[in-house]
Order: C-alpha cells, then sequence, then structure tokens
C-alpha cells in the first residue's frame, strides 16, 4: 500500500511536471527508474485525455449529469474502493475516477453559468434634452419725429419802373411775419438750387478719316490727328484713349503701335497728332496687290463717354513685284 501512494505522488508529480512542457516522459521515466515502466504507459494516456475535444452538452446532459454526479456523491463511500485496494492499481484508480468527477462537474457548471449568463446590450446613455428658453421681448421705444422749423421766407426784391433818368430805384417790399404757431405743410416743393458749373461736352473726331501707304516694306508708318470740336475751352475731354483693331489682312499682321495712345485732357479746341505703325510678317512678301486694313476708335472718353463715334481707316497696299 505504501508503495502505491508513493507511485501515486510520483505520478502526480510528473504530470505536472509535463504539463508545463519543460520536462518530457523520457525525463520522469529516467529520473524514477524503479517506475519507467508504468510512467511510460500512464503519462501519454494523460496527453491524450487532456487533448481530447469537450463536446457541447445540451441542457437535457447537463441535468443527466447533474443527476448522476448527485447520485455517485451520496453513494460513493471510502468502502465502495476496498475491493479495488487489493490491487496495486487501487489508490491510483480512485484518484483518476475522483479527478474525472471534479473535472466533470466544474464543466457542467461552467456550461450552466455560459448558458444563463449572457452579457446584455449596453445600456444607452441618455441624452439630455435642451429645454428651449423663451425669452420675452421689450417693446420697441416710441420714435420721436422732431418737429421741422419752417424755413425762412425768401424775399424777392420789387423793382419799381424805370425813371426818365434811366436809373432804377429798388424799392424793398415789406417782408410778411410768419407765424410761429401755424407751421407749413409738409408737401411743399422746395425748389432746387442751381448751380453755376456746366458739364463739359466734348466732342471729338479724328483727320484724316481716311490714311493710306503703299510699297513692299516690311513696316509702313503715317500720323493722323485728334480734335475736339467742342469749341469752349470748358468743353474738355477726359481720359482719352484710342483702340485699334485689324479688320482686314491680319493674315499678313506681325503688330500694330499706335504712340500716343492715351491723353489725360484734351481742350475744348485743340487738336493732338498720333503716329500709327503696321508691321508685317514674311507671309506679306509677294501678296501684290493685298490689303490690310486697320480701324482706330475711341476706347474711353471720360466726360461725354458714348458719344464719340469717330473713326479712321489706315490702308495699307502691297505693291511687291
Amino acid at each position: 500500500m505504501q508503495d502505491d501512494r508513493a507511485f501515486a505522488d510520483i505520478l502526480q508529480a510528473c504530470l505536472e511536471a509535463t504539463s508545463t512542457g519543460k520536462v518530457g516522459v523520457e525525463d520522469c521515466a529516467a529520473r524514477y527508474p524503479e517506475h519507467a515502466a508504468r510512467l511510460e504507459e500512464l503519462l501519454p494516456l494523460s496527453d491524450k485525455v487532456g487533448s481530447l475535444p469537450l463536446p457541447a452538452p445540451t441542457p437535457e446532459m447537463l441535468a443527466a449529469g447533474e443527476q448522476r454526479l448527485l447520485q455517485a456523491a451520496r453513494t460513493q463511500t471510502p468502502a465502495g474502493c476496498s475491493g479495488w485496494l487489493r490491487s496495486r492499481w487501487a489508490w491510483l484508480a480512485c484518484g483518476l475516477a475522483a479527478a474525472l468527477s471534479g473535472l466533470c462537474f466544474l464543466l457542467c457548471v461552467l456550461v450552466v453559468a455560459i448558458v444563463i449568463v449572457k452579457p446584455g446590450p449596453p445600456c444607452p446613455t441618455p441624452t439630455p434634452t435642451r429645454m428651449p428658453t423663451t425669452s420675452t421681448p421689450f417693446p420697441p421705444s416710441p420714435i420721436r419725429t422732431p418737429t421741422p422749423f419752417p424755413p425762412s421766407p425768401i424775399r424777392t426784391p420789387t423793382l419799381s419802373p424805370p425813371s426818365p433818368t434811366s436809373t432804377a430805384t429798388p424799392v424793398p417790399s415789406t417782408p410778411t411775419p410768419l407765424p410761429t404757431d401755424t407751421p407749413l405743410p409738409t408737401n411743399t416743393p422746395v425748389p432746387p438750387t442751381p448751380t453755376s458749373a456746366k458739364q463739359p461736352r466734348p466732342s471729338l473726331g479724328f483727320h484724316p478719316d481716311e490714311l493710306r501707304a503703299e510699297g513692299c516694306e516690311t513696316s509702313y508708318r503715317t500720323t493722323g490727328s485728334l480734335k475736339n470740336h467742342g469749341g469752349e475751352e470748358t468743353n474738355w475731354a477726359a481720359n482719352v484713349e484710342i483702340g485699334h483693331e485689324v479688320v482686314k489682312g491680319a493674315e499678313y499682321v506681325a503688330q500694330v503701335t499706335v504712340s500716343p495712345d492715351f491723353w489725360s485732357t484734351i481742350g475744348g479746341n485743340e487738336t493732338v497728332n498720333y503716329t500709327i505703325t503696321v508691321e508685317t510678317n514674311a507671309a506679306w512678301q509677294g501678296q501684290r496687290d493685298k490689303e490690310i486694313k486697320v480701324r482706330l476708335y475711341i476706347a474711353r472718353e471720360d466726360n461725354r463717354p458714348g458719344h464719340h463715334q469717330t473713326q479712321a481707316h489706315f490702308t495699307v497696299v502691297n505693291r511687291c513685284p
């Protein structure tokens, strides 16, 4: 019996050592040579039992296992193992049976706990509801309209008829007193104040309105003039700008230049001069009797915009052989 208890302790120690993976079955058998054969037989059996997959019990199986476990706990006593104690495997068999019974019981309890206790959904966090705030508006303050003072009367002098000496003697008129208690009606029209300054009325024109050049050159230049026909010095033109565009033979034109093309002021009877230059490209050579025509116009004038409809044309005729 002492040998069986000693072997049971050795087997328990080897099971714990081999379960960690640091000690193998051969190492335990070599450490206890007197029990080597039995250890080499039982230790692999323990690994096989531990690696078996655990079945998923049904509720009926759990209830039946619980009943059998309780019945075995009531009926099993140490005397029940008396027949087994006569063999050398008695204590080992009893120990394994008790261990398996306890493992089954723990498994049943764990499965029941997993089935019964299920994690519920997280409780939603209440969102605070903001109550609308109502504010009582203050009544608007009454708008006070100031009472206008009546305008002062306009005194118009009355002239007496001329005397034989042709000297007019003005006779002052007696002003009519304005009552202070009776206000003037609000719909009385007030005559506008006349202005002494007149708006400038310039009138621009190109002279001459037709410019012409002929030849077989790569550059053509001519001079024209721009006159303000306003007549009076007060009818001056402001910020005058000349614009240009090619209306014919644009495929032969390399560049068009007007200099100068801007004047800040042109007097009411003033004339200014300008120069227009047309530069041709290589395609112009050999194009006899072909024409290039450039139109000049008033692009800007600030004192009387939109009034100046004058224009001029510069025509270039190719006379290349």
